[in-house]
This record gives C-alpha cells, sequence and structure tokens, in this order.
C-alpha cells in the first residue's frame, strides 16, 4: 500500500485535526536500499504508550538497518516488532475496528500488510468484591469491566485447560466483543452450537451492557420469569461451566450470563455448595418460605378478608373489624396503596446514595407508617402484612425473580380481592402453565421437576453433602455425568479396615 494514500483513507476515518485522543505517528524504517515511511496510529487513553515505545517504535527505528526490502514484511513480523501479540491483516477495516477497541495499527509503504499490536490500557477498576452479591463464605472477588480480565480470574478459579473461551464479535456501528465460555470436554455440543447462532445471528448497532445481550438471546422476551442468570462472581460461573452450563462475557459489563438455568439456580446460591448440609438446608427452606409469603401473603389476605372470614378466630377477626372502622378505603384498595408505596419506598432507597438510603427507609417505613395509622388511612394489620412480603423478596436469592415475583404479586391482589380462594388457585395455575412452558436453549425452565423425575426433584429442596453430589443434572446432557466416583472421602474405607 502506499503511504499518502493510507495517510489519506486514516484522515477520512478518524479526523486526526478533530480527534483530539487520535495519535498518528509518522517515522522512517531504515532498510539496505532507502528509507520506508510507516505510519502508527491509535487512542491515547487506550493504548500503552510505554508498550508501544518499547516493542514497536524502537525495535523499528533502531534496529531495521539490516534488513532487504524484499524480506522487511516477514522480518518485521517475525524479529523486529517484539510485542507478543501481533496480528496480519490486509483489511482495512479490521484494522479500524481492532483500533477502536485499543490495539495500535502499524502500516508500511509498499507492503500490503497491515500489523495490528495488541496494546491495551483501559483505565478500570481495581478487583474488589462483589457489590450486587454479598459473600459470607467463599472467594471475596468479583468481576470488573475488562473483558480479559474477567476471563483470566475465571481460568485462575477453574484451572482446567478444557476451558474453551471463543471471541464473538457483534454489532455493526460499535463492535462490541464477548466471549463465549464453556468446559470441551462436559458441555454439551449441540447447546454450544445454539448459543454461539444466537450471538453471531443478532443484528445492532451499539451494545453497552450484558443486560441489553441477555434480552436479544433470552427465548421469551414477555416472560416475568428470568431465563437467564446474571453474576459477577467467580466461583458461581466457575460452578455453574463444571456442571456443563454455559457463560457469556460483553466487554464493559462487570456480569456475566450463566445459561441454560433451572429452578434450581433460581432457589440457590453458590454459597449453598460452601456450607454445611444441616446450615444450606435452612436456609433453603427460608428462601422457599419467602417465595411463598411474598407471592401470596397480600393476595391471601384480601380473599380471607373479602370472601372467607370464617377462617379467622373470632377474636381476631372483631379486632381487625374494629381497626378498620375508621379506614376510608377497601381492603384491595388499601393492599394495593400499601404496595405501591412500599415500592416506591425501595426503588428510592436503590436510587439514592448510599449514605441516605438508610434514612429514606427509616423515613418512609417508621415516621410515615406510624402517621398513616394515626391518620386512619391505613390498618395496623395490612402494615405488617406488607412488610413482611416485601423484606420476604428480598431474600430471594435472584434479583430478577424477585421481580417476578413482585408482579405476580399484585396479580395476586387483583385475582383475590375478585375471587377469593379461587382466584388465588386460578392464578397460581397460570403462573404454574406460564412458567413450565418457558426454556432457554431447549432446557426446560422448571427442571428437575420435569422430566427427569423424583431424585432431581429431591436435589432441589435438599442439599446433599458434598460428597454425595456425584452426577452433574441429566438435562443438560453433559458429555460426563459423573463428577466423583461413589466413595469421594477414601479415607472411610482406610479407617474401617484399621478397626
Amino acid at each position: 500500500m502506499d503511504i499518502n494514500m493510507i495517510k489519506n483513507k486514516i484522515s477520512e476515518t478518524y479526523f486526526p485535526g478533530l480527534n483530539s485522543d487520535f495519535v498518528m505517528r509518522e517515522f522512517s524504517l531504515l532498510t539496505k536500499e532507502n528509507d520506508v515511511g510507516c505510519i502508527a496510529v491509535g487512542f491515547e487513553a487506550m493504548v500503552s504508550s510505554d508498550l508501544i515505545n518499547r516493542n514497536i517504535l524502537s525495535p523499528l527505528m533502531l534496529l531495521g538497518a539490516d534488513v532487504e526490502k524484499k524480506d522487511l514484511c516477514q522480518k518485521v513480523y517475525r524479529s523486529l516488532l517484539t510485542h507478543v501479540n501481533v496480528i496480519m491483516t490486509d483489511d482495512f477495516k479490521v484494522a479500524v475496528e481492532m483500533v477502536n477497541v485499543g490495539s495500535c495499527a502499524l502500516f508500511i509503504d509498499g507492503i500490503d500488510f497491515i500489523f495490528i499490536a495488541d496494546v491495551k490500557n483501559f483505565p478500570m477498576r481495581s478487583l474488589q468484591n462483589p457489590i450486587t452479591e454479598n459473600v459470607i463464605r467463599g472467594p471475596q472477588q468479583g468481576f470488573t469491566e475488562s473483558i480479559r480480565s474477567n476471563t483470566a480470574i475465571l481460568r485462575k478459579v477453574l484451572r482446567d485447560e478444557n476451558l474453551i473461551i471463543e471471541n464473538v464479535t457483534m454489532g455493526k456501528r460499535g463492535k462490541a466483543n464477548a466471549a463465549l465460555c464453556y468446559l470441551n470436554n462436559i458441555t454439551n455440543d449441540k447447546l454450544v452450537k445454539r448459543l454461539r447462532n444466537r450471538l453471531k445471528e443478532i443484528e445492532f448497532d451499539y451494545i453497552f451492557d450484558s443486560g441489553e445481550l441477555e434480552q436479544y438471546i433470552e427465548s421469551n422476551t414477555f416472560s416475568v420469569f428470568p431465563q437467564i442468570m446474571s453474576t459477577e462472581r467467580p466461583d458461581m460461573v466457575a460452578a455453574s461451566l463444571a456442571d456443563g452450563k454455559l457463560a457469556v462475557f460483553l466487554d464493559g459489563s462487570p456480569f456475566a450470563l450463566v445459561l441454560p438455568i433451572t429452578l434450581t439456580d433460581l432457589t440457590h446460591t453458590v454459597e449453598d455448595r460452601y456450607l454445611r448440609m444441616p446450615y444450606a438446608n435452612l436456609m433453603v427452606v427460608i428462601r422457599l418460605i419467602a417465595l411463598l409469603s411474598s407471592t401470596l401473603l397480600s393476595g391471601m389476605y384480601i380473599a380471607i378478608m373479602a370472601y372467607h372470614r370464617e377462617g379467622i378466630p373470632t377474636e381476631l377477626l372483631f379486632d381487625i373489624i374494629k381497626s378498620r372502622e375508621l379506614v376510608p378505603f377497601s381492603i384491595v384498595t388499601e393492599i394495593l396503596l400499601l404496595e405501591i408505596f412500599f415500592e416506591l419506598i425501595r426503588e428510592a432507597s436503590f436510587r439514592m446514595p448510599t449514605v441516605m438510603g438508610g434514612t429514606l427507609g427509616i423515613v418512609g417505613g417508621l415516621v410515615i407508617g406510624q402517621a398513616a395509622v394515626s391518620a386512619n388511612l391505613f390498618s395496623p394489620l395490612p402494615i405488617i402484612i406488607v412488610a413482611f412480603g416485601g423484606i420476604s423478596a428480598f431474600v430471594i436469592p435472584n434479583y430478577y425473580l424477585s421481580y417476578g415475583v413482585r408482579i405476580i404479586k399484585f396479580v395476586m391482589i387483583i385475582l383475590g380481592g375478585i375471587m377469593g380462594y379461587m382466584g388465588i388457585a386460578v392464578g397460581l395455575v397460570i403462573t404454574g402453565l406460564v412458567f413450565s412452558s418457558q426454556d432457554i436453549l431447549g432446557v426446560p425452565l422448571v427442571a428437575p421437576i420435569s422430566p427427569e423425575g423424583i431424585r432431581p426433584v429431591k436435589r432441589m429442596f435438599f442439599v446433599e453433602p458434598v460428597y454425595k453430589r456425584e452426577k452433574r443434572s441429566e438435562i443438560f446432557n453433559p458429555k460426563i455425568l459423573r463428577k466423583q466416583p461413589h466413595i469421594s472421602r477414601k479415607w472411610i474405607l482406610r479407617e474401617r479396615g484399621d478397626r
């Protein structure tokens, strides 16, 4: 390529006079015959100037004197460029895409190939604890916005040479870099192929977070239930890959997407693996109680008070009726207003600065709540019920499942106010049908309830000791089903033999 033509194409693409952070360095490479013009380009804040000076500019300017021009291309690639990650391409568009994500492109007069060096030096935050997923027992480390840092952390945790990390480039204008991760000797090839095709067959101009990518690859957009699990915990991603699932990283997002998932993934946490069996099972029971109470408690209260008062002890019923004598709203309206008020406090606490979040909860929950009861706008019992159901929603381990539960809760309130117990039953049936119809990559969301049978259902509600978790779930059809031998604690056999 002619050096003047290269300069014109670079000027038409990047507008060096306008782009203050775009750097175009022109220099000469000495050969035995004559000087050869070169241009190195990149964005100042995205590349490492030290790497460019030491591994690209210095070798080419100082060590090229003994090179013959006919051997220049291979000599530059094999001897002069001392950077570890250098590729060659003859496509100017590819070079532009690589420069946009932090690489340095080198153009040499008379050579048809472009040399691209990966010299990224993005400003990024240091590794720290997961922000949205508190860790009690487990690795105290979370992902960052750098895709390469995230894949390095994953390799450090998993330590398996069978871990495959495929790069996938998406988007028309702003090229988005994603990484598809799976264990080649465990994950089913059909799942890998389906997800790879979904990633390659989506079209958009720009994408900025894994939350957008999740919506592009999920099966049912209108479902209130999450179909993909997002996490910033490396140990959760590693455990999911070890079970035969897949993970996707998006450059610029600290969250990894894990799929396919099942109901077990939504009701359990990775910490259940680390806790002893009695402690883990206690937490599972508490989560199931929280799931039921946050979904049904308000609707059941309305159904009982509106249609089935005979189920309440007489003295308690009289107390409830007495507390509602001066309340101007119907039972349904009262509960709906309280639920909306609770959602407003919850959302405001998320949006407020951290320092003010606790103050907002105290003012909203105690001061305003007590004032509303004193003013006879609400009775005390509905406030207790709404508060208990709201707190229960925070116990649900999957944040996005709690969103779905909150939507279903409002549906149950309306159905309970219209038809009582019958409305609640209809709502549960519809919820079950919708939930059972969901799948991701062909894996049912309700697994292991269906179609695996009784034993996987037992695993869903009962955390087994770590030495009894011998097999992976068959629903993912992994290449290797067994995770460990039937007797993994070999010392038991030795101690039994000593007796």
